[in-house]
């Protein structure tokens, strides 16, 4: 029988159920981008670089065109070996599809018209969430880069035990444990949900505090963000 996920109101990593990992923030990490950032959550790390606004002449539309491009590093994951170098898997292409409809929602896209923003992530290290570690290094690149926003994006996840437990920010070994898990994408100064993804089974009760809880998750990471700006500002003088 395993051992269950949560000892004495403790987890493995001696987190309690309901408390996130801090994670660690830089920008301005890559030279030539308008914006960049750096971000790693215990066994994530992600790169994201924006490049843009830039003017499009074969676009019709008026207002600016978000692009993503999500790729992981062929040394981030023993499976990305066997295949071709860097060859994005069809749920990587869905993340940065979620990517780009998240930002393309967050960007004041009418302040640029007829010109596109390129989003550029580069997973380094793959974890159980390189999903919202990438929604954070987003923001941070587009804010590095001053391109304007209805609002900084933020993501949080949550997996639900079989005994009833809400284990936030969880591991591979949680995740693969839980009968179901969520992750829900805010906008934390509007108080805006943008999109609840969830992939198991679980009570109403159960999803609607799992969302409770990734929502106040991603008002503290709004923190962060501008806790990582003001230091890098402070940093360059």
């Amino acid at each position: 029988m395993s051992k269950p996920l949560v000892i004495a109101g403790k987890r493995k990593d001696g987190r309690k159920p309901q408390e996130y990992r801090a994670p660690s923030c830089a920008v301005g990490v890559t030279e030539n981008a308008q914006g960049s950032s750096y971000v790693e959550s215990l066994s994530t790390k992600v790169t994201c670089s924006v490049y843009g606004p830039k003017q499009t002449v074969d676009d019709p539309a008026e207002a600016c065109d978000v692009k993503v491009n999500f790729t992981v590093a062929t040394f981030a994951e023993a499976a990305y070996k066997r295949r071709h170098a860097q060859q994005p898997t069809s749920e990587d292409r869905n993340k940065a599809a979620s990517l780009e409809e998240a930002f393309g929602y967050a960007v004041l896209c009418e302040k640029y018209p007829k010109s596109r923003i390129e989003l550029n992530f580069l997973v380094l290290q793959r974890g159980v969430d390189d999903y919202a570690a990438s929604v954070l290094a987003a923001s941070l690149a587009l804010m590095d880069a001053g391109i304007e926003m209805h609002d900084i994006v933020t993501a949080a996840t949550a997996s639900f035990t079989a005994n009833g437990e809400t284990l936030l920010d969880p591991t591979s070994r949680e995740t693969r444990r839980a009968v179901a898990t969520l992750t829900t994408t805010c906008l934390p100064n509007l108080g805006s949900i943008l999109s609840v993804n969830q992939s198991g089974t679980s009570t109403s009760e159960t999803t609607e505090e799992g969302i409770k809880l990734c929502c106040k998750t991603c008002t503290a990471l709004r923190d962060v963000v501008a806790t990582t700006l003001r230091e890098a500002a402070e940093k360059n003088g």
